[in-house]
Parts: C-alpha cells; sequence; structure tokens
C-alpha cells in the first residue's frame, strides 16, 4: 500500500548518514558568505574609486566580525521590537 511504501522510505531515509553533506554544507555557506563580503567590497571600491583592495590579514578580521554580528543585530532588533 501507500503508506508502507512512504514509512518504508521514511525508515530508509532515516538510516542515512548525513555527516559528510553537513560538512559539505558548512564549507559551501562559508565560501559563499565570503564571497559575498569580497564583491560587496570590490563595488564599493569600485563606487568610491579607491586605489586598491585591502590585504587579507585585514579583511578576514572585518568580514569575520560582520558575518557575526550581523545576524545577532537583526535578531537583536526583531525582539527589541
Amino acid at each position: 500500500t501507500l503508506s508502507a511504501w512512504i514509512l518504508q522510505l521514511y525508515d530508509e531515509a532515516e538510516r542515512i548518514d548525513l555527516t559528510a553533506i553537513t560538512w559539505v554544507g558548512v564549507v559551501v555557506l562559508v565560501y559563499s558568505a565570503i564571497s559575498l563580503m569580497v564583491t560587496i567590497e570590490n563595488s564599493t571600491n569600485t563606487i568610491f574609486r579607491a586605489p586598491g583592495g585591502r590585504k587579507w590579514s585585514r579583511r578576514f578580521p572585518i568580514y569575520w566580525t560582520l558575518l557575526t554580528l550581523a545576524p545577532v543585530a537583526v535578531l537583536g532588533t526583531i525582539y527589541i521590537d
């Protein structure tokens, strides 16, 4: 029957190990976030005619701070509202 087939699919899906998929997802998420920040910085440099970009040793802490604090600030704003 249909319900038995659905339950069988559910049981098979429950047994799948998702550890590798989780790590791939984390890597893709971090890569996407950093790529977005680089694109935003490059666009801002183009708009304001900045002579050159920052070194990675300078970029990384700024990106890390923005990517960490921005969601906290958004959640704080929603909570206060």
